[in-house]
């Protein structure tokens, strides 16, 4: 069990303290930014922690053992703190979290409560909730390789081996129009056949979601033009001339890993392991006899 620095217990002890909520964030990177509910600002470390930040603690719960330490911190969004924008972008997701119960009359006096990260984040009109995991959460990761038909590597990567630079999987495109919010109208240059970017991501370098990457739904030819549908709608409005690449799109299973990519040496998919309907299947005649499903 942790023990509060003296001065701190006693002050507790007498009834009337002195101490307030400090947290400091870092994003992965590099940016750290600080909050408090106190009403003044403080300097923690080597970080200024705004006031008036709207920020409050939630409960914080301590584990003894392999258990993840988790506590939780709720607050209203400010365009000069922690925006919507940001959060939904994703740029602080698995941030570093510190939180520090703090002598706002000397800020060198202060107790750590809690370090990890922030976890899931539930976001309003106008407000948000996030979860704070412990250090321990590492612990509870699931390690090893999972047995199934599906390819568990991320295109592109070390172990899968396809090349993402070339033009066969890629391609620079700009928005010429925008329909309900997820549809655009893409003008590129090459053919592909449809469905080529089903699956993939659409990587903006221009407007305002430079930076960021969407997930597609599907994508077809239509004319001239190349007509895509985005998996959820972007956090900043798309506009006529906006810039991006489209990266190809796999959907894990062996077929497409050898006729798409040709790249089935590197395949990491168990196809032929039968699906969990074997267990109450019955041998049918001219039915199949795969494992798969029927």
């Amino acid at each position: 069990m942790r023990a509060l620095p003296e001065a701190m217990a006693a002050q507790l002890a007498a009834g009337v303290s002195y101490l307030c909520h400090a947290w400091v964030l870092t994003r992965k990177d590099g940016q750290r930014f600080g909050f408090t509910d106190h009403d003044g600002d403080l300097v923690v470390g080597d970080v200024v922690c705004r006031a008036a930040s709207g920020l409050l603690p939630g409960a914080v719960e301590w584990s003894g053992g392999l258990s993840v330490d988790t506590a939780a911190v709720s607050g209203v969004l400010r365009h000069d703190s922690l925006s919507g924008e940001e959060i939904a972008l994703g740029l602080f997701d698995e941030a570093a979290v510190e939180q520090w119960l703090v002598d706002w009359r000397d800020p060198e006096l202060r107790f750590q409560l809690f370090s990890g990260h922030l976890g899931e984040i539930r976001q309003g009109p106008d407000r948000f909730d996030a979860e704070l995991r412990g250090l321990s959460d590492a612990l509870a990761a699931e390690t090893g390789r999972r047995i199934g038909p599906a390819c568990p590597l991320a295109l592109g990567e070390t172990a899968c081996g396809v090349d993402l630079e070339d033009a066969a999987f890629r391609a620079f495109v700009t928005v010429v129009s925008v329909s309900a919010e997820v549809g655009l109208e893409l003008e590129m240059a090459g053919s592909y056949p449809d469905g080529w970017f089903a699956d993939g991501q659409l990587i903006w370098s221009g407007g305002g979601n430079a930076g960021s990457a969407a997930r597609l739904r599907r994508d077809a030819q239509g004319g001239e033009r190349r007509r895509v549908e985005l998996r959820g709608s972007p956090v900043r409005p798309v506009a006529a001339g906006d810039t991006g690449t489209l990266i190809a799109g796999c959907d894990k299973r062996a077929e497409t890993c050898r006729e798409k990519f040709n790249n089935y040496m590197s395949y990491r998919g168990f196809p032929h392991v039968p699906g969990e309907d074997w267990l109450v299947t019955y041998p049918k005649p001219g039915g199949r006899h795969d494992g798969g499903r029927r």
